[in-house]
């Protein structure tokens, strides 16, 4: 069975809407319902009454939710205890962040975030939705992320605070050839452009949607390889297979070797924020240290630069 459905569960048994619910694990409504029929049809018993508002639990889903909540802690000990993760000292700030992030921006932001003090960090990396979750989940005290400013993520304001700490770009890159994109958009009907995409439902990939819906009608494009991880993605493009929307920050190092594959327009701005809880000041002293060196730091834009 999927641990996630157990999770949506629980978020419904907390929250007692759907509607509320779904938010919070970043779904729509009609996933997040899908999500708790499939968990009623595993267990072969209704979990929620849904005359009700805000929906109750059954009797059965009064003895899941408390079995559930067991599960999901001991199952989370097992996992820390196989990573090692007793191994960070005591007081490490746990931050949670994306892959392409990690390898690209997190080592130089640490440095700069962490100057002057001995915090240690244990660095969890994981793709950006399920970071989200992470954070709300209390199982990490920072949250590094990208953010697509037309349509954040939000988390909730009463209970989440954030800062900016970057900017990027979000571009569509194809190999350079003397200096020109080998593909480029929107392509032709004969010669319609190789897309190199992002799995269905990831944080890129809902941005290169958007942008391929709005422009869908002078598009020529076909998708030929899809992967969820960016650095694929990247290597896929010097090879020369074809096209894909890539950070600028992960592409900073190999820039010479690409080329934008279309004008501004195919183009979408991003935001670098760290979250933490604000109850986080009061539970975790060595986060609070690494935040309030945080608000110091340089105008985002030029750390991005360095």
């Amino acid at each position: 069975m999927d641990l996630q459905l157990l999770r949506s569960f629980l978020a419904l048994a907390d929250d007692g809407s759907f509607t509320r619910a779904a938010a919070r694990q970043h779904l729509s409504q009609p996933a997040f319902s899908r999500r708790i029929r499939s968990l009623e049809h595993w267990v072969g018993a209704e979990l929620v009454d849904r005359s009700t508002y805000p929906v109750t639990l059954t009797h059965a889903g009064q003895q899941l939710r408390r079995r559930a909540a067991e599960l999901l802690e001991g199952l989370q000990e097992v996992r820390d205890e196989a990573r090692g993760h007793r191994q960070v000292p005591p007081g490490a700030v746990r931050v949670v962040t994306s892959h392409p992030l990690a390898f690209s921006f997190f080592p130089q932001w640490w440095l700069r975030a962490s100057e002057g003090s001995a915090n240690s960090c244990r660095l969890i990396v994981s793709n950006t939705l399920d970071a989200y979750d992470t954070l709300a989940a209390g199982a990490c005290d920072l949250l590094l992320t990208y953010i697509d400013p037309g349509h954040p993520l939000e988390l909730d304001p009463d209970e989440f605070e954030y800062v900016i700490v970057g900017t990027d770009l979000l571009a569509p890159y194809a190999l350079s050839v003397e200096g020109k994109p080998k593909f480029r958009l929107p392509g032709t009907a004969r010669g319609p452009v190789p897309l190199l995409d992002y799995g269905a439902g990831t944080f890129f990939g809902r941005m290169v949607d958007s942008v391929l819906r709005k422009y869908a009608r002078e598009s020529h494009i076909e998708t030929s390889i899809v992967t969820e991880i960016s650095a694929g993605l990247l290597q896929l493009v010097r090879e020369g297979m074809g096209v894909a929307w890539l950070p600028g920050l992960l592409v900073r190092g190999v820039k010479d070797e690409l080329a934008y594959a279309g004008g501004k327009r195919w183009r979408r701005g991003l935001d670098i924020r760290v979250y933490r809880p604000r109850e986080s000041a009061e539970s975790n002293s060595s986060a609070d240290r690494i935040w309030r060196q945080l608000v110091q730091l340089p105008n985002p834009a030029e750390m991005t630069k360095r």
